[in-house]
C-alpha cells in the first residue's frame, strides 16, 4: 500500500501542538515567511514512499518511536532526563540518531557526500564526464540507506552528559523538519576549516526540543561546564531561548513548527539572522595533492555543519580542556577507544562471530557500559 511516510513522527510534533488543538501545530515556511496557525500534524513532515514502496522501514521505526514516546512522557512527568545508561536513556539516544538521519535534508547531504568526491576523482576520465553535476549517483531509497548504517553508531553518544532545559519564557522553544542538531561551540573558532560535529568529536553538543518548554541537551562533560540541579537547567534569559531558536532555524530544511504563542514576526526576524549560516551549510570536497607524487592525492570531504556563533549563559568551556586541547591531529576525539571497539564489534558481526544483539554485552565486557540503572530517581526500571 502506497502511503505518506513520516520523517518526523506525529507523536513528536504533538509535543508542539496548538493550544486546545492537539492534532494541529503552527507552521512557518522559511522560503517566503508564510505562517499557518493550525496545520494538521497528520500531513506534516511526510512524503509518499519516502522509505520505499512498502512500509517495512516505517514499521521498524515505529517500534522505537513507541518506546521514545513513553520516554518523553516520563521526562515531562519527572521534569528530568533518564539516568545515564538506563533503558530509557538508551532509547532516547537511539531515537536521536534515527531522527537526525531520517530527514530529506540528511538524505540530500548523504547523496552529496557520495557524488562530490566522485566528481573530483573522475573529472579527467571522459567515461564519467558530468558525474556529481550533470548526473548524480543516488542509492535506491537513499533515506533508508542513510539511516541503516548510521543507526548502528548511536552508542557513541553514551558518554555525553544529559540535561533537560526548561523555560517559562514566551515565546518558548521551536522545532523543525530537521529537529536534531549536532553543534560544537568548543571547536567552532579553533578548527575553522574542519568538520567538528562527528559523533566522537571533542566538544560535541546535541540539541533536541521536545516541547515549547523543554529541550534535551547532550554535551561533552570534559569540554563544557553546565550549571544544573538534578540534571535540570532553568533557562530564564530570553537571549538563551533566542539563541537556541536561531540554531533550530539555521538547521531546518524548509519548515519550522511551534505552538500558537509564537509571533510570526519573531520568526521572520530570526530567519533573517541565520541566512548566512544556512547558506554555508554545504557538503564540500577538496583534493589535497601529494608533494611526493604527481599522480597521488587525497580527497577530503567535509560534512555540512551549522555555525551560528552559539553562546549560552549556562554552557561554559572548561579552562582545563582548552589548555590541554591538541589541534595538531586530523581529528579531535573524545574517546578513540570507543570508536575502535565499535569498529571491532562490527567486524565480528560481519564474520559471524557475534550477533547484532550482542552489542551491549560486548561493550560491558570491554568495560564501556555500566550496570543498567533505573531510568529516574526513585523509580524501578520499566519492563
Amino acid at each position: 500500500m502506497r502511503a505518506n511516510q513520516h520523517f518526523v513522527p506525529q507523536f513528536y510534533l504533538r509535543g508542539f501542538a496548538s493550544a486546545g488543538r492537539p492534532q494541529a501545530v503552527s507552521l512557518f515556511r522559511i522560503s517566503d515567511g508564510k505562517y499557518v496557525p493550525n496545520a494538521s500534524i497528520k500531513h506534516q513532515a511526510c512524503r509518499r514512499d519516502f522509505y520505499g514502496e512498502d512500509d517495512e522501514a516505517e514499521r521498524a521505526f515505529s517500534i522505537l518511536e513507541a518506546e521514545t514516546s513513553r520516554v518523553f512522557r516520563r521526562v515531562r512527568a519527572h521534569r528530568s532526563v533518564p539516568s545515564q545508561y538506563s533503558l530509557d536513556h538508551q532509547a532516547l539516544l537511539a531515537f536521536i540518531q534515527l531522527q537526525r538521519k531520517r530527514t530529506p535534508l540528511a538524505q540530500r547531504e548523504f547523496i552529496e557526500s557520495i557524488n562530490k568526491p566522485l566528481g573530483i576523482a573522475f573529472r579527467d576520465d571522459p567515461r564519467f564526464a558530468g558525474i556529481g553535476s550533470e548526473w548524480v549517483i543516488t542509492p535506491e531509497w537513499a533515506a533508508t540507506v542513510a539511516v541503516g548504517w548510521s543507526l548502528w553508531l548511536w552508542p557513541l553518544l553514551l558518554d555525553l552528559k544529559c540535561v533537560l532545559l526548561q523555560t517559562d519564557h514566551s515565546p518558548g522553544f521551536i522545532t523543525s523538519d530537521s529537529p536534531v542538531i549536532f553543534y560544537n561551540s568548543f571547536l567552532e573558532q579553533r578548527r575553522i576549516h574542519q568538520c567538528n560535529t562527528g559523533m566522537m568529536s571533542r566538544g560535541l553538543v546535541v540539541i533536541m526540543p521536545i516541547s515549547p518548554r523543554q529541550i534535551v541537551l547532550l554535551y561533552d562533560g570534559e569540554a563544557y561546564k553546565v550549571r544544573h540541579r538534578f540534571a535540570r537547567v532553568r533557562v530564564r534569559r530570553a537571549t538563551d531561548v533566542s539563541e537556541l531558536n536561531r540554531l533550530q532555524l539555521a538547521n531546518a530544511d524548509s519548515l519550522v513548527y511551534c505552538d500558537s504563542a509564537v509571533d510570526p514576526e519573531y520568526m521572520r526576524g530570526l530567519t533573517e539572522s541565520v541566512l548566512d549560516a544556512r547558506a554555508a551549510r554545504v557538503v564540500t570536497s577538496k583534493e589535497i595533492r601529494s608533494i611526493e607524487s604527481k599522480t597521488d592525492s587525497l580527497i577530503h570531504t567535509r560534512s555540512a555543519e551549522i555555525r551560528t556563533g552559539l553562546e549560552l549563559s549556562f554552557l561554559r568551556h572548561r579552562r582545563d580542556a582548552v589548555r590541554s586541547l591538541d589541534l595538531s591531529t586530523a581529528a579531535v576525539w573524545r574517546d578513540p577507544e570507543m570508536w575502535d571497539l565499535m569498529d571491532e564489534f562490527l567486524g565480528l558481526v560481519e564474520k559471524g562471530a557475534r550477533q547484532q544483539e550482542d552489542l551491549f554485552m560486548f561493550l560491558a565486557e570491554k568495560g564501556k557500559l555500566k550496570r543498567t540503572p533505573p531510568s529516574f530517581r526513585g523509580q524501578k526500571e520499566s519492563s
